[in-house]
């Protein structure tokens, strides 16, 4: 293998490729594949948000489900639309392939066959009229005493609904029943004010209702006739694909279809206004050693994390300002809070009975984190008494209370000791596990996931100030999941991940072994091979994401953030003998198209109009979406002699987009209008824009479909 000194690449080339083929003999590559043109009978009950159909359209979070499932079984639709009733009968009696929305029970299953995952859940919900200032989202104490009304029939939800308030400490709640059959409209209770609020269900939400609570999660399924086992293995396995490629596919369908009425605004008191303006600064704990939910950064010296972004978005929101400090575990946060060293904790686990222990008081939850427990390799089902091994004053529920707990510092301690056979598992959040896992290396060690999730809150001591824990719970309440999933992706993107080649060899010491005896000089070449592939596919994932959060989910362009930073990046290092050109692009009459046309056709104007757009720029000019029919594009490096080529491009453009866009019959004229700056001189991007704006309004002045250039 070795001549004259130098490795026989072509021989330890046939190595790898033996080896692969070995590997592929006890692998298999799942595929998911059905008979083509396979058609699907589905019941199609109309229930607004669920399953719409509006003009021959279809829509709606089970519609989108299936759409979303189809691109894995390759099945086509046939939809039938009948009432609920009519449909769970058509498929028990084999009439219709599959009926959505349906609960899984010990009824049910004897009736109907469902796959293993769910598609979504549905909510009990206690709802107030939206104008009703009384009763606070934010506020539980607000709902002392109410008349809360219900149909007589919904046993399960009253149930959910008496635990919510049991746990909760509210009292002296006035349940007043309604019989269903009577056709008794909730809402009209409201309305006439012989409620409060009322019982009801997440998907069966008005716009002149607000939810002041939710609770009590039921999931729902897909299900099919009883036997029908080529449908449901293909359910499960397409149904698998989805929420192992995009975990966040049913929560981003449900903000979707069924939190249009959710009020993301949020109104400060007078007295709390006051709070802020008097506060200068507050002392906000975190523990330093969490990756990625909170940790000190040595590089930056700074505090970083989803946790520390959370409390930076209060900050953002509400004024307050913040003052981190690090400490090492959970039991030196409490005490520090108990000793009034600092004002709170910036995230702890939404455990009852662990914050009434460490005397806490606890904000709404702002996060679930979903949980998880590692074993090592083998002893996953280890039976008797467990040794855990936990974080220091992190509480946890759903653990055996017969189970031994060790306490250490922090998890990368807890995942150690693991990995040295000191304790038989350990338990908590899955950023967390898979950050020091992945991180350390630890291949003898199995990950199992739970079904459960743990919500984090912000701690307070008991004798917080009412007004400081009254403005954090209503920008808790007031934050967008997409918002609070934006800071996930920003701060799980950054994970860095070690290996080393000592790692490698002492936790693989056997199959290291037999790799040497086979040959020697192979091994360096594998491992080489293996530490690569592994940076690469980080670096990739780490790129994609970086990329998500640059660019606009809609046109693919960048977004306002991105494009700020692009041009301030140019503007710092210009040249300034070159001209540059700021250019901001409004289309005309967009919103008519969206009130006549409809929505998907005004993002298709949108999508189409940036696809223009980057074929008329240069692959070096900036071009972004601002927002709603807002284009910026700015030029790079443009000589005195090629200025009179920008009237003449933005003039084409103009031209390209004086036009009419067409859909079922209707018609609406669009255009654009452009504001521009030619700009030689050091300029900052604000007043860029601001004089920009100033030349898109004198073109807005004078009848639109034109553009107006100023040169400084």
């Amino acid at each position: 293998m070795i001549i004259e000194g130098k490795i026989n690449y072509k021989i330890v080339k046939n190595i790898l490729i033996s080896l692969i083929i070995i590997i592929s003999f006890f692998t298999q590559t799942i595929y998911i594949k059905a008979e083509e043109n396979k058609v699907i009978k589905v019941g199609y009950p109309i229930v607004e948000g669920f399953i719409e159909i509006n003009d021959g359209v279809y829509s709606g979070y089970a519609y989108e489900y299936l759409c979303e499932i189809a691109k894995y079984t390759g099945w086509e639709y046939e939809f039938i639309e009948m009432s609920f009733n009519d449909s769970i009968i058509a498929l028990k009696d084999g009439k219709i392939d599959l009926a959505a929305g349906m609960m899984k029970n010990e009824q049910t299953m004897e009736i109907y066959d469902f796959p293993e995952e769910d598609i979504g859940a549905t909510y009990t919900t206690l709802c107030a009229l939206k104008d009703n200032q009384e009763i606070s989202q934010s506020d539980y104490e607000t709902l002392n005493g109410i008349r809360v009304g219900y149909y007589e029939t919904s046993k399960v939800k009253l149930e959910n609904f008496k635990k919510f308030y049991e746990s909760n400490n509210i009292e002296n709640i006035e349940l007043v029943p309604y019989p269903y059959e009577e056709g008794v409209s909730l809402v009209d209770k409201l309305k006439s004010k012989e409620v409060d609020a009322i019982i009801d269900g997440d998907l069966l939400l008005n716009n002149e209702e607000k939810v002041i609570a939710k609770f009590g999660a039921i999931p729902y399924y897909l299900a099919t006739t009883k036997g029908n086992t080529e449908i449901v293995s293909d359910l499960n396995n397409a149904i698998f694909k989805i929420k192992e490629k995009n975990p966040s596919f049913d929560q981003n369908l449900y903000e979707q279809y069924f939190n249009s009425n959710n009020d993301h605004s949020f109104t400060l008191t007078e007295e709390e206004k006051e709070y802020i303006k008097n506060t200068k600064q507050l002392k906000a704990i975190y523990i330093q050693d969490y990756n990625p939910l909170q940790y000190y950064d040595s590089n930056t010296k700074k505090a970083k994390g989803v946790f520390i972004d959370m409390i930076n978005l209060v900050s953002k929101k509400s004024g307050l300002k913040f003052n981190f400090i690090a400490v090492k575990t959970y039991e030196e946060a409490y005490n520090m809070l108990k000793n009034k060293k600092a004002d709170l904790i910036v995230g702890v686990p939404s455990v009852n009975s662990t914050a009434n222990e460490k005397g806490i008081k606890l904000t709404a939850s702002y996060l679930d984190l979903d949980m998880v427990k590692v074993f090592r390799k083998g002893e996953v089902k280890k039976e008797g008494k467990l040794t855990v091994g936990l974080p220091a004053g992190y509480g946890y529920a759903n653990l055996d209370s017969d189970d031994k707990i060790i306490f250490y510092d922090n998890i990368e301690e807890c995942i150690k000791a693991l990995n040295e056979e000191k304790v038989d598992m350990v338990y908590g959040n899955h950023y967390t596990i898979t950050h020091y896992t992945t991180g350390g290396y630890y291949p003898n060690l199995s990950i199992i996931s739970e079904e459960i999730t743990a919500p984090a809150s912000v701690g307070f001591s008991k004798s917080v100030d009412k007004n400081l824990f009254s403005i954090f719970n209503k920008i808790i309440y007031s934050i967008p999941y997409n918002e609070i999933e934006d800071i996930v992706y920003k701060n799980t993107m950054n994970i860095n991940h070690k290996l080393t080649l000592k790692q490698f060899f002492f936790e693989n010491t056997i199959l290291c072994t037999i790799i040497i005896l086979i040959v020697l000089t192979a091994i360096s070449i594998i491992i080489y091979i293996i530490v690569k592939l592994r940076f690469d596919k980080i670096k990739k994932s780490k790129d994609v994401l970086f990329r998500k959060t640059q660019t606009d989910c809609l046109t693919g362009i960048y977004n306002r953030e991105a494009c700020k930073t692009e041009i301030n990046k140019y503007l710092d290092t210009k040249d300034l003998s070159l001209y540059g050109v700021f250019i901001i692009i409004d289309i005309d009459y967009f919103k008519q198209v969206n009130d006549n046309l409809g929505h998907k056709i005004g993002d298709d104007v949108l999508i189409e109009f940036s696809k223009l757009l980057e074929q008329s720029f240069r692959d070096e000019d900036i071009v972004c979406r601002m927002g709603g029919d807002e284009f910026i594009v700015f030029m790079k490096d443009i000589t005195e002699s090629n200025l009179d080529k920008i009237d003449e491009k933005l003039g084409n453009l103009c031209t390209l987009m004086n036009k009419e866009v067409t859909y079922n019959g209707k018609r609406q004229k669009i255009s654009i209008s452009i504001g521009a700056v030619a700009l030689k001189k050091d300029i900052d991007f604000e007043k860029l824009y601001q004089i920009a704006d100033e030349m898109l309004y004198k073109t807005k002045s004078n009848g639109k479909n034109g553009f107006s250039i100023k040169k400084i």
